[in-house]
């Protein structure tokens, strides 16, 4: 499963130095990522070895169909209400109530989708937990109306504790049904609950800390200018979301779900060499951003270090994975998963990528250049479904591991190359193998 386009936590306009409530707000979302892994690594690692290969493969398939649904349902609105509500503050009760009912009206018609597709392979008809239980995240998008609002506001911890109450409600009956021994239905039912808690929590803090509690209310011709903004967002979802997730349903159901056990035992593995890398990145952004306005020199030489930084542990993280992998998986997961360490061998090596891929995103959004970033993904969203098509039937997870690793390949190093204002940028990524502008730059700070 290739490690989704990263995007930074912080934008610094007009080339001032980032205000307190802006770093502030960096620094909970920055906070709320590792937090978030943590969790969610420890208790699906958890389940996956509890449930077993072919149980933990419905399990991710239901998942990942639900999580390319709900980015449908997403409507590509959340950029665009946040904007609204900065720009007209005052109108913040219609932009917010339009939003969340399209998105409500959007959320059935996702449900149908999926609930089709489970019904198709008989996961629906055996597990009422997967259809029902996850089948309710696919009302996530409304739910998320209430992070926007916050974010508009560099509420950032507000978000962050309405979020991480249903996390960590999903994560102690996840530990919960492990004990227990629950069967699968149970899983898919937490992650229903989980999306519950977290907008109950959402829904309070809004009420206690929105300045004015106005009812939302839906508006026509609001919901047309709202969809008419958003709808190359909303392109970008899918494509994101294809590149990213496409890989499970597709074993799924060009394999069974044996193998999509195994292979999302491997893929929970390789996000490990992709957390530090995102965050390493996104606390310096601040920085960069400074920099490339006041000193393009220094700003190069400390943008030069930074790649070499992840680039360098990229390699390392990738190279002590694929020694250990046959250990690391037998320690985790158990006999059962014996042939996931073969899929994690040829995973790991993505963590070089994802590295290199989250600072070029921050050079090209300093250099006003980030919808080029959206082009690279569309085009690795078709080359990872030809890829997975071709190679899932013979090969299996391996087919998908493979697919996925040539994929990262080329968003980094070939994608750019198709346009003139980036290709600049595969020789600075290029250079960093080579320890290329490792001098000493002068001491900074934010």
């Amino acid at each position: 499963m290739p490690s989704p386009p990263p995007s930074p936590v912080a934008v610094v306009g007009e080339g001032r130095p980032p205000t307190p409530s802006l770093l502030r707000n960096a620094a909970w979302l920055v906070a709320d990522r590792g937090f978030r892994f943590l969790i969610v690594f420890a208790t699906g690692v958890m389940v996956t070895r509890h449930l077993g290969p072919a149980d933990a493969g419905q399990l991710g398939n239901a998942l990942a169909l639900a999580a390319i649904l709900a980015g449908l349902a997403d409507l590509g609105l959340d950029v665009i209400v946040r904007r609204d509500i900065i720009h007209a503050p005052s109108a913040h009760s219609a932009i917010l109530g339009t939003a969340f009912g399209l998105r409500l009206l959007a959320a059935p018609l996702a449900f149908l989708v999926f609930a089709l597709l489970l019904f198709h392979d008989g996961s629906a008809t055996a597990h009422s937990g997967l259809l029902f239980g996850i089948g309710l995240t696919l009302f996530s998008p409304a739910v998320l109306v209430f992070d926007s609002w916050f974010q508009s506001q560099t509420q950032a911890r507000y978000a962050v504790w309405g979020q991480n109450a249903g996390l960590t409600l999903g994560a102690a009956l996840r530990a919960a049904g492990v004990f227990l021994g629950a069967s699968l239905s149970w899983f898919g039912w937490v992650a229903g609950l989980e999306l519950v808690a977290s907008c109950l929590v959402l829904a309070w803090l809004y009420r206690r800390t929105a300045p004015a509690r106005q009812r939302w209310r839906f508006d026509p011709a609001m919901a047309r200018q709202l969809l008419g903004s958003a709808w190359s967002l909303a392109f970008t979802n899918l494509a994101i979301l294809l590149y990213t997730r496409i890989d499970v349903v597709l074993l799924s159901h060009l394999r069974d779900a044996h193998e999509t056990g195994l292979y999302t035992a491997a893929t929970r593995l390789t996000e490990v060499g992709y957390i530090l890398p995102m965050i390493l990145v996104n606390t310096v952004f601040p920085l960069l951003a400074r920099l490339h306005r006041e000193d393009p020199p220094h700003f190069h030489r400390v943008l030069q270090r930074l790649l070499i930084a992840v680039a360098w542990g990229g390699l390392a993280t990738a190279a002590v994975l694929t020694a250990a992998a046959p250990r690391i998986v037998q320690a985790l997961y158990g006999p059962a998963f014996a042939a996931t360490s073969t899929v994690l061998a040829l995973g790991a090596w993505n963590c070089v990528f994802a590295g290199l891929g989250a600072v070029r995103a921050q050079w090209l959004l300093l250099n006003n250049l980030q919808h080029y970033g959206l082009y690279y993904v569309a085009l690795g969203a078709a080359l990872n479904l030809a890829l997975n098509t071709w190679l899932i039937p013979p090969h299996g997870a391996i087919g998908a591991a493979v697919a996925s690793l040539l994929t990262q390949g080329f968003i980094v190093f070939i994608a750019p190359l198709c346009f003139a204002a980036t290709r600049p940028s595969v020789p600075l990524l290029a250079r960093a193998f080579v320890f290329s502008g490792l001098t000493s730059p002068r001491r900074a700070s934010l």
